[in-house]
């Protein structure tokens, strides 16, 4: 028997433990399972796993597939690292098969896990054996291209907090920015970069360097910011990059642009093939009908069809067929083979045909399948890129709460504007009533009120003071605060519930591993059936069914209308679909539930809510639409009417949360002709209420000037208004 002990990230609870040893327990050849939930460290609670099982049955591999396939991921104590490889060029399920298989072939590789929406690969891996560079170039001599989040490297920098040059506090103000440009070709490029970033006001310096194709810039941060930089150099027809963003907003930048760009392309290519291709299929037809009288000759022409469907082959089909040479390459079968093998085989018997005479049966020509295929292929693609983009708006959305700039206040008592990608631990900032607090920390100065529904779902704000906690991404309502940065970047807390999201959305539950298994493997499948058919008909079908007695067939050898059938086979089958379906409806599913406040560790928790029958709440907070509403309204003397239109008088000019439900329901109750109440002296009292002097004046009643006080049965007291039962 051998013993081996791993730890199991996921696992929160005692449910998760039972899950993962039940699975254990009834596999043959485990022994002993022993596991201990490690929650010493809320951040970061995980399970530690000790198993005896027979390697003659059984291996470690085997083992941590079946913790895997329960939805949790196993470990190595201390050599085992995480790191995210982004990847574009995949176009299929077949390809997030092809990379995981490229991946978990590595030694040191210990799990891969591919998102094809996504178009990222989630690694475990052994540092002691191999590093993430190797990986990025297995997947890149694949025919794909991969770029590896350097993680650790941005987790030391944080953890140690080091002054970098890009936060020079206390100082002139000057910052530095490095800027990653895509699209320079030349020396005269490089000059024109540097132009438009020199006629930046608050740019005092800018060197571009293109070999690298980095901009190097010292700015001042009271004048501009990284973002403007970006979108000065975007605006001449170049793509830039803010090197210094945290790392999760570089994967969403570039996953943003890689995204845009892939619909642009793909409907690019839909409207070439669409432009090139009717005039094929016109063409075509007017050989097979009268009907198609109306078509030019010249369209009909055997040369003009082999130019047009040339041209289609060459432009928005080309990328089918060089998909087809990395995969013939690399051993691993997609999509883009399928399609290549397909209309190239009716592309090749049609330019013979044309040029060279076979004799009877090879006169037909079939440039109108290859238009076809190359249209409606093209056309499914576009379709795919903006299906693909629609599942991952969710999460964008998350991304959009992020606070852009914070208001830092300097040592000598000043407060300037800098891009929260560049606060510290330790500074101290400010907020002022109405804005988002930017990152985590504890107020140092003031007090206010915060809505914290986005956080919460609680919908009457949260009063805070000095030595309260303020949450990034939630509304400081009321007052002026400073607070002390203490979690920024990844770790604050909208960080932490994009990056759970984001994770939810990678894991691959049972249902999409199966789904990839079979669009993967189905392919090989289709190569078969294809060949299958191709000597059925041959052999035996072509005489047996007496295919050239038909009239639509007649003159039709047996090698060609074997060939077609076979083309046909490879054409219809195609497994896209399979593969794209589940990890779309789990993206959708995991982001449609963030929006609405429900977080899902990953995917096979969504798909296990079709178990559910009953649901729990902690608290009403959660089953609040975020804002406060009037329910009741109790009067002493006055009506109802009276009452709201005395309160929204004064409520009118706060901005708090109850002030706002005040005056909707006195828009809702009120008589249309009432006039508005005039206010003198109006007050906010933090935390308790607002009063001021009111001119009560009905219609045929005028009471005059009254102190009015509205709040909290605290406020009340102390100018020793007593309510009773």
């Amino acid at each position: 028997m051998k013993s081996e002990k791993f730890a199991v990230s996921g696992m929160t609870c005692g449910h998760c433990v039972s899950v993962v040893k039940n699975a254990l327990e009834k596999t043959k050849g485990i022994d002993v399972v022993k596991i201990v939930l490690n929650d010493e460290n809320p951040d970061e609670i995980y399970g530690e796993v000790f198993v005896k099982y027979d390697e003659n049955e059984i291996d470690i591999k085997d083992i941590k597939n079946i913790i895997s396939d329960e939805g949790y991921l196993p470990e190595n104590f201390v050599t085992e690292k995480k790191v995210d490889i982004h990847i574009s060029g995949m176009s299929c399920a077949a390809c997030t098969l092809n990379v995981e298989k490229i991946l978990t072939v590595i030694d040191g590789v210990n799990n891969a896990s591919v998102n094809l929406p996504l178009g990222k690969a989630t690694v475990f891996y052994n540092s002691k054996k191999v590093e993430p560079n190797v990986m990025k170039k297995a997947i890149d001599n694949a025919g794909y291209e991969a770029i590896v989040e350097d993680f650790e490297k941005n987790e030391k920098n944080e953890k140690n907090g080091k002054e970098s040059e890009n936060n020079l506090k206390g100082n002139d103000g000057t910052s530095l920015a490095t800027l990653e440009v895509n699209g320079m070709t030349c020396a005269a490029c490089a000059i024109n970069v540097e132009k438009v970033l020199k006629s930046i006001d608050g740019v005092k310096d800018a060197t571009v360097n293109l070999p690298m194709k980095e901009a190097t810039v010292y700015y001042d941060l009271r004048k501009t910011n990284p973002k403007l930089l970006k979108e000065a150099i975007d605006d001449i027809g170049y793509e830039a990059f803010v090197v210094e963003e945290s790392e999760r907003e570089n994967e969403e930048t570039r996953r943003r642009d890689a995204s845009k760009r892939n619909d642009e392309i793909q409907k690019r290519n839909f409207i070439l093939s669409l432009i090139l291709g009717i005039p094929v299929i016109l063409g075509s037809m007017k050989h097979m009908s009268d009907s198609f009288w109306f078509v030019p000759e010249i369209l009909a022409s055997k040369y003009m069809l082999f130019i047009l469907t040339s041209l289609i082959i060459l432009f928005p089909g080309r990328r089918y067929f060089t998909g087809a040479v990395k995969s013939l390459k690399t051993g691993l079968f997609d999509m883009d083979l399928l399609i290549a093998t397909g209309t190239g085989c009716a592309y090749l018997v049609s330019v013979i045909s044309t040029f060279i005479d076979l004799g009877p049966g090879y006169e037909s020509l079939y440039y109108e399948t290859v238009a076809m295929i190359i249209i409606f292929v093209s056309l499914g693609k576009y379709l795919e890129a903006k299906s693909m983009s629609k599942t991952t708006e969710s999460i964008e959305k998350l991304f959009d709460m992020k606070v852009l700039t914070s208001r830092l206040v300097t040592e000598n008592e000043n407060e300037i504007e800098i891009p929260t990608d560049s606060v510290k631990i330790g500074d101290v900032l400010a907020v002022r009533p109405g804005e988002k607090i930017p990152v985590d920390g504890k107020i140092i100065y003031g007090n206010t009120t915060v809505d914290e529904s986005m956080l919460t779902g609680e919908s009457m704000p949260v009063e805070k003071g000095v030595g309260d906690t303020a949450i990034g991404s939630t509304v400081n309502l009321t007052g002026y605060i400073r607070f002390e940065a203490e979690k920024v970047g990844k770790d604050t807390t909208l960080s932490q519930i994009i990056q759970l999201v984001s994770d939810a959305q990678t894991k691959k539950p049972k249902i999409q591993r199966i789904a990839d298994k079979v669009a993967g493997n189905f392919i090989v499948g289709v190569f078969i059936v294809a060949i299958v058919a191709f000597l059925f008909w041959y052999f035996i079908g072509f005489e047996y069914f007496n295919v050239n007695s038909q009239e639509s067939f007649e003159g039709i050898t047996p090698f060609l209308f074997s060939l077609l059938v076979s083309i046909t086979v490879l054409i219809i089958s195609c497994p896209c679909a399979v593969g794209l379906a589940t990890p779309a409806a789990i993206m959708v599913g995991t982001g449609m539930g963030a929006e609405r406040g429900i977080l899902f560790k990953g995917g096979e928790s969504l798909e296990r809510t079709n178990e559910i029958d009953a649901v729990i709440f902690d608290k009403t907070g959660t089953l609040t639409e975020g804002k406060p509403v009037v329910t009741d309204i109790y009067t002493n003397k006055i009506s109802e009417n009276d009452a709201l239109l005395i309160a929204a008088a004064i409520e009118e000019k706060s901005e708090h949360p109850i002030s706002k439900a005040i005056m909707k329901k006195t828009k809702e109750l009120s008589k249309t002709n009432e006039k508005k109440l005039s206010v003198q002296n109006f007050n906010s009292h933090a935390g308790k209420g607002v009063s001021g002097d009111v001119e009560i004046d009905f219609v045929g009643f005028n009471y005059g000037l009254k102190k009015v006080y509205i709040g909290s049965e605290r406020f009340l007291s102390e100018y020793n208004i007593i309510l009773s039962d």
